[in-house]
C-alpha cells in the first residue's frame, strides 16, 4: 500500500467504517484484517493515552 493507505488506516475509525461499507454497500464480510488493524490501534492509542494520564495526573487540576 502506498503511505498515503498507510496514512488512512493508521485512523482507528477507517477500519470500523470501511466494515460497515463492506457489509451495508457490497453484502459481503467484514476484512478481518482491516477490524484488526484498528483493535490494535484503537488499543495502542489507548494505552498510550492512559499512560499519559497517568504521568500528569496531579497537573491536571492546575491546568484546568
Amino acid at each position: 500500500p502506498t503511505w498515503l493507505a498507510v496514512l488512512y488506516y493508521a485512523n482507528p475509525l477507517a477500519g470500523i467504517l470501511e466494515a460497515y461499507r463492506a457489509v451495508l454497500f457490497f453484502g459481503q464480510a467484514p476484512n478481518l484484517l482491516t477490524l484488526g488493524a484498528a483493535t490494535v490501534v484503537t488499543l495502542l492509542v489507548g494505552a498510550l493515552g492512559v499512560w499519559q494520564f497517568w504521568i500528569h495526573e496531579r497537573e491536571f487540576a492546575d491546568l484546568v
